[in-house]
């Protein structure tokens, strides 16, 4: 039985910026918007 689910959202637990960057870059680049890397 699942009794917690933990988020880190500020990168405390798990470095997740480079994750974070990928998927806003897939998302641009899936409604044409031109992205900065």
């Amino acid at each position: 039985m699942l009794k917690a689910i933990i988020f880190d959202m500020d990168g405390v637990l798990i470095d997740s910026m480079p994750y974070h960057a990928q998927s806003w870059i897939y998302t641009f680049n899936k409604a044409g918007i031109e992205s900065v890397s």
